[in-house]
């Protein structure tokens, strides 16, 4: 019985290869060792790899057999690696591009080709869109170089045929090729190799087989089963030969003896082990000498190792002589998001680890690793129960945290310079360590910068070179980087905060205190160097080894970067003399928009090193070729349809005649190998959820054959196969983990926790939002209110609520819009500030502050401000207002006796009001629009209004001063004066304060235009009014608030909240009755 037939030794006299095979990889691993070291001490061992995550877990493996100590002259590659170093050492010429270098020489050879030939067929689609002709070419070159590598590769008997073709795919590849690159089947035919070891690969091109059998050198194979493999035939492969035999017409009995052999003794093998076998019967045919090491499985006692024992002894399911097992040895987990597979993930390896599995001996392989790593690192980071994990061939999200700052500096260049843009740098942990500033000081300089009214441009000249050149008047600094640093700074000088600006642009804006002027300064610093250096690459073409040496400075000046990250530009410099030392992309000039699409490429395809093994961690692989470690328990994340098997992209220039090596084999024999490496259990789970598509993902096609193969065997298996399937629920503390005989139990005591909160909790009839109470916001003792907050409330008690209660304050989108509308608030705020104040000086003073609209939009917003400036002037005339005598009210908790008016602010003390329990209130904060012949409000007299400015009247009518003896309304709006008869207005004060206390407990629904229905307590007017509210939000979207709102309160019982509401509201507002 030989290794896929290869037992018996070959007939020639000296073998030039020889093969070991094993189904374990302790193994052959220990067969490397003794390979390695029988020689001389000092002589050179290479071990040929596919991937650094093998060579690193070989390192362990030999550093922990005693048997080898010490040895010297070993190096570990890629078989890329070492027969380009071969290559290099024989020629001197001529040498392998890799694929990043080939597409960099194709997009050279393309360029050259336009400026050439005016009539390319190829020049007709790069030319149709010239905007993203730059684009396109990168997309071609991409294409071809994958393309041209495999020619180079697998193209025996196809390339010779194809190049005697005219064409400019033919074209270009003569070009590259011809003085100082070469290809493999080119240059590989006569290159003579010293031995070497090539460990864990189950398939190569015939090219590198050839070339490594001539150097006797020594293949370690991972095989499945040590019976002949030679023969078994995939389902494909099966159909093939039925279908030839159907169209021959053979006989009975040969047909009957076709479908005899083609009965497969382990099809689940026949299908998943195509590339392996493959190998293992090409080195039959070819001489090479066989070194078994295969470990015959014991009687098995679980479901992996019978899967496993029928690999082994080529035998299918049903023919088993001793029963079936089903134990939670091979596990399929579905989840209904990528978050809760990870949660569900951490619980099982608590699991595994209180059963005495060490963490080094479980290992999680996922083939999209990267989109796992959010969920990765909070759930396994998470202060309950944190695990250790450590990431191989895979960069944490905050890794080369440099690359992808200096990849954000470069797109800068020729932008807009937006506000949010320029300080995502202060993001990057490198880039604020460049600029000496720590978290807290970034985070400081930003807040600065987002309440200057910054908008985007870093000076006038900016925004000119942006719009083509437009000058005049419309084409302000307001809003840029420069202006922005310059109010900060003059609020920084100004000692005292007074209304003045000594005909400038800018107001003051007094954010930064003297202590923090170094702060300002490193800040304005670096957004200086930062348009500057922008400035030098626009306007700069070099060569290549020009822009690589400008940028490595440029990233110096910037960043603080490690050694390790540094050596990224010298490599990139060495590839570049290289690549471009005889070519004219190093003579010629080019931009530094190529130069950027170069380096983002040239970070993407550096890989970081994979950490040693050795620790007490779970480690995390990407799924794919010498990434799957021999450990005790294997976890397969993200196997869902879609995601593996890969699917794979035909390329789009492939020529007719030549097949390319399907990557669909290549992952089946990879799932085999997981199968195979796994010593105790296989786990393996999938999310239900797509991100792009609506609909239940299934696991994946392999997942499904893999557990169709183990349910074979009549109806108890088909019974039995269910145990090892866990459907599990959209949330983490769900009843079903915690229940005794739950298959699957929870050890997190934060979700036993919420579960209890969760069902021991009475269950309530569901309520409105404006039902559910925040007891413990309720003041017990005496307190302070604003003016501010009794303002908040009267106009809009849902965003009283969040901002109050819950500490809750939406985002706006103002930013945007302000650049080319003025808001209504803002168009309100400015109308009806001081009447006496000269239109014109009104728009410095709003300019000065940027808080009107940019270019041709400012002139329509000061059209739309002055007209509404004017009807508010004749509301004041109508209510017979003297615009000289107009005050505002500062209430301060430090006065005890009033303080003479000064520049139009009268401060008094603290005003004091009882609550009707007799805790007592001191209201304090800002009232505006004081004049002597009563309070001003731009509103009508209708009821809506009226409640809005009821609580600040209240307040003025409790003050006394000689300045205020006149106690009415004055309804600007209306030209109206209104006078309300309060008996005692501190006794009206302190039950609105009692409506406030209320509020804060529970959301109020008093909302201004729902104010009739609610004191009239007509209930179905209420329920039109909230119709018609929802409606209009729905179109408008002006508000986050009651959007929010109307989106979660599902409940809307008119009748409901007016019994609520009404009695503290009437008792409030009885007056406006």
């Amino acid at each position: 019985m030989g290794a896929a037939g290869m037992g018996a030794a070959p007939s020639c006299k000296k073998a030039l290869c020889k093969v070991v095979v094993s189904n374990r990889f302790e193994r052959l691993a220990e067969a490397l060792g003794e390979h390695l070291f029988t020689g001389a001490l000092f002589a050179q061992r290479v071990v040929l790899v596919p991937g650094a995550s093998l060579k690193n877990r070989l390192l362990d493996a030999l550093a922990k057999d005693p048997k080898w100590g010490i040895a010297a002259g070993m190096r570990f590659d890629s078989i890329e690696g070492f027969l380009s170093f071969s290559l290099e050492k024989t020629q001197e010429k001529k040498r392998l591009p890799s694929r990043w270098e080939l597409s960099l020489l194709l997009e050279e050879e393309i360029a050259c080709m336009e400026e050439k030939e005016r009539e390319h067929p190829l020049l007709g689609y790069l030319n149709a869109m010239p905007q993203k002709k730059e684009g396109r070419i990168r997309s071609v070159a991409r294409h071809l170089s994958a393309l041209f590598l495999s020619y180079g590769l697998y193209g025996k008997g196809f390339l010779e045929e194809w190049l005697q073709k005219e064409g400019w795919k033919q074209e270009l590849w003569k070009k590259i090729f011809r003085d100082r690159w070469t290809f493999p089947l080119e240059s590989f035919q006569d290159l003579v190799l010293p031995p070497v070891h090539l460990f864990g690969f189950f398939s190569l091109p015939s090219l590198y087989r050839e070339l490594f059998k001539k150097s006797a050198s020594i293949f370690y194979l991972l095989s499945p089963s040590p019976f002949f493999l030679g023969d078994l035939l995939s389902d494909r492969e099966t159909l093939y030969v039925e279908k030839r035999g159907r169209e021959r017409k053979v006989s009975f009995p040969e047909r009957r003896e076709v479908e005899h052999y083609l009965k497969q003794p382990n099809r689940f093998l026949a299908n998943f082990g195509k590339e392996r076998r493959k190998l293992l019967s090409l080195l039959e045919d070819e001489e090479a000498l066989v070194e078994e090491r295969y470990a015959e499985p014991p009687e098995p006692q679980t479901l992996l190792k019978r899967v496993q024992a029928d690999f082994y002894h080529l035998r299918n399911p049903e023919q088993e002589l001793h029963g079936s097992l089903f134990d939670p040895t091979i596990q399929l987990h579905r989840a209904p998001s990528r978050y809760r597979e990870v949660e569900i993930l951490k619980e099982n390896l608590l699991s595994f680890a209180k059963k005495g599995v060490a963490l080094k001996e479980m290992a999680v392989l996922a083939p999209d690793l990267k989109s796992y790593l959010p969920y990765i690192e909070a759930v396994l980071g998470a202060r309950e129960n944190p695990l250790p994990f450590a990431l191989f061939e895979c960069k944490k999200r905050d890794a080369f945290s440099f690359a992808q700052g200096f990849l954000h500096l470069l797109s800068l260049r020729g932008s807009r310079f937006e506000k949010e843009e320029v300080l995502k740098l202060f993001s990057f942990p490198s880039f604020r360590k460049g600029c000496n500033m720590d978290p807290s000081d970034a985070e400081c300089f930003c807040s600065w910068m987002r309440k200057s009214a910054l908008l985007w441009g870093f000076d006038r000249t900016h925004r000119e070179r942006i719009l083509k050149g437009e000058e005049g008047s419309f084409l302000v600094r307001t809003g840029t980087w420069e202006w922005s640093f310059e109010r900060l700074l003059f609020g920084l000088a100004t000692l005292e905060r007074t209304p003045f600006y000594f005909s400038l642009d800018l107001a003051p804006l007094p954010l930064v205190s003297l202590t923090e002027a170094e702060l300002l300064g490193k800040g304005i610093d670096a957004i200086q160097r930062i348009y500057k250096a922008t400035l030098e690459m626009e306007e700069k073409k070099l060569g290549f080894s020009e822009w690589v040496r400008f940028f490595s400075e440029m990233a110096g000046n910037f960043f603080l970067i490690k050694e390790e990250e540094k050596r990224f530009f010298l490599e990139l410099e060495r590839i570049g003399r290289k690549l471009f030392s005889s070519s004219s992309l190093d003579r010629k000039k080019v931009t530094a928009e190529r130069m950027g699409c170069i380096l983002k490429e040239f970070f993407q395809q550096k890989e970081e090193s994979p950490i040693s093994s050795n620790r007490e961690v779970v480690s995390f692989h990407p799924l794919k070729e010498g990434s799957v470690p021999s450990v005790s328990v294997l976890f397969l994340l993200g196997m869902q349809e879609g995601a593996f098997p890969r699917t794979e992209r035909k390329n789009p220039f492939l020529d007719p005649g030549f097949d390319i090596p399907s990557n669909l084999d290549e992952e089946r024999n990879l799932f085999l190998e997981v199968l195979l490496l796994a010593k105790e259990s296989l786990v393996i789970s999938c999310s239900t959820s797509s991100d792009e598509e609506g609909g239940e993902l299934m696991p994946s096609l392999f997942v499904q054959e893999l557990f169709s193969h183990v349910e074979k065997g009549g109806e108890e298996r088909e019974r039995a196969i269910d145990s090892l399937f866990f459907q599990h629920p959209l949330f983490s503390f769900d009843a079903s983990y915690f229940d005794e005989k739950s298959s699957f139990r929870s050890l997190s005591l934060s979700h036993f926790a919420a579960a209890k909160s969760y069902y021991l909790t009475p269950l309530r009839e569901e309520s409105s939002l404006f039902d559910q109470s925040e007891e413990e916001k309720k003041e017990q003792g005496d307190r302070r209110v604003s003016v501010q907050q009794l303002l908040k409330l009267a106009r809009h008690p849902i965003q009283f609520f969040f901002n109050e209660t819950l500490g809750i304050y939406f985002e706006k989108e103002e930013q945007e819009i302000r650049e080319f509308t003025l808001s209504s608030y803002d168009k309100a705020r400015l109308s009806r500030l001081d009447p006496c104040l000269p239109f014109d000086e009104l728009v410095m003073q709003a300019e000065a502050k940027g808080e009107l609209p940019l270019w041709h939009f400012r002139e329509v917003a000061k059209a739309a401000l002055e007209e509404e400036r004017e009807v508010y002037k004749r509301g004041l005339e109508a209510c017979g207002v003297d615009l000289k005598g107009l005050l505002t009210i500062l209430l301060r908790e430090d006065l005890q006796e009033p303080l003479e008016p000064l520049a139009g602010t009268l401060h008094l003390p603290a005003l004091e009001a009882a609550m009707p329990d007799g805790r007592r209130v001191k209201i304090v904060g800002t009232l505006r629009g004081i004049s002597l012949q009563g309070l001003l409000f731009h509103g009508r007299d209708k009821i809506e209004d009226l409640v809005k400015a009821w609580p600040a009247f209240l307040v003025f009518q409790c003050l006394s001063h000689p300045a205020l003896e006149e106690k009415k309304l004055l309804l600007t709006k209306a030209g109206k004066v209104k006078s309300l008869s309060i008996q005692d207005p501190l006794l009206a004060l302190g039950r609105y304060l009692s409506y406030l206390e209320e509020s804060e407990r529970r959301m109020s629904p008093f909302l201004p235009r729902f104010a009739e229905a609610f004191l009239r307590k007509d209930g179905a007017d209420l329920q039109k009014r909230l119709a018609s509210l929802e409606k209009e939000i729905a179109i408008s979207g002006s508000d986050p608030y009651l959007e929010w709102l109307f989106a979660r309160e599902k409940k809307r019982d008119a009748e409901g909240m007016i019994s609520r509401w009404s009695l503290l509201l009437c008792e409030a507002m009885d007056v406006l009755l």
